[in-house]
């Protein structure tokens, strides 16, 4: 039993991935690479000529260009929030524009209830699997533990 439990253990830890990020800084005022400074009233991109935004197939400075597939931020790094950001939602602390880089910010939304999203949704069948033996252990381990009652 111990034995099926270090396999179901060490299967589990061998399927875990890593996820790397990259950060990028811009000068004061800038939340990308695109523009003038609010702050300075100097280019973004440290350059004489600022970079127009928005970038061609990008509605926005996150992610990356429909079109390209160049990051919409215009530097090497594409934003995945803007500054002053934790999300999508509501208004930037630093600039007070919108968090989704449109003109029109994106309400918080409510609590809705419903499963947490684990960001494992594409392993369905090795998380099933583990679903299942994780509840194989349980009722084993229950009945071990009743036996062991009785025999007392």
């Amino acid at each position: 039993m111990v034995l099926f439990l270090a396999v179901v253990l060490v299967f589990g830890f061998a399927n875990m991935k890593n996820a790397n990020a990259q950060t990028v800084s811009y000068p004061d005022g800038c939340s990308s690479a695109l523009g003038y400074s609010v702050t300075t009233g100097h280019t973004c991109n440290g350059k004489s000529t600022p970079i127009d935004a928005p970038m061609p197939g990008c509605k926005t400075a996150l992610g990356y260009s429909v079109t390209t597939g160049e990051p919409c931020s215009g530097s090497s790094v594409a934003l995945q929030y803007l500054a002053g950001c934790n999300s999508l939602y509501g208004y930037s602390t630093f600039t007070g524009r919108p968090c989704n880089g449109t003109a029109i910010a994106v309400p918080i939304p409510g609590t809705t209830p419903g499963l947490p999203r684990t960001g494992v949704e594409g392993n369905a069948l090795v998380s099933i699997l583990l679903m299942t033996i994780s509840g194989l252990v349980a009722i084993f381990g229950s009945a071990y533990l009743s036996k062991q009652s009785l025999k007392a």
